[in-house]
C-alpha cells in the first residue's frame, strides 16, 4: 500500500481491538500479512499532524 505524501514521518496499522499490527517510517508499506478485515491506518506527517483512515483488506 502507498500513501501519497510525501510527508510521512510514520503509519501505523490498528485492527478493530485498537492492538497495532505494523508500523513503517515510508510512504510505502506490505499489508500482505495481515488476515481480511477492517484496520485503521494513522498517518503521521512530519510536522507532527496525524490523520486515520479505514483500511477493509478483502
Amino acid at each position: 500500500m502507498t500513501i501519497k505524501n510525501t510527508n510521512v514521518n510514520t503509519i501505523k496499522v490498528f485492527d478493530l481491538s485498537g492492538k497495532k499490527v505494523l508500523e513503517a517510517n515510508q510512504n510505502t508499506f506490505d499489508i500482505s500479512s495481515l488476515d481480511t478485515g477492517a484496520y485503521f491506518v494513522s498517518v503521521e506527517d512530519k510536522k507532527g499532524r496525524t490523520d486515520t483512515i479505514k483500511l477493509i483488506k478483502k
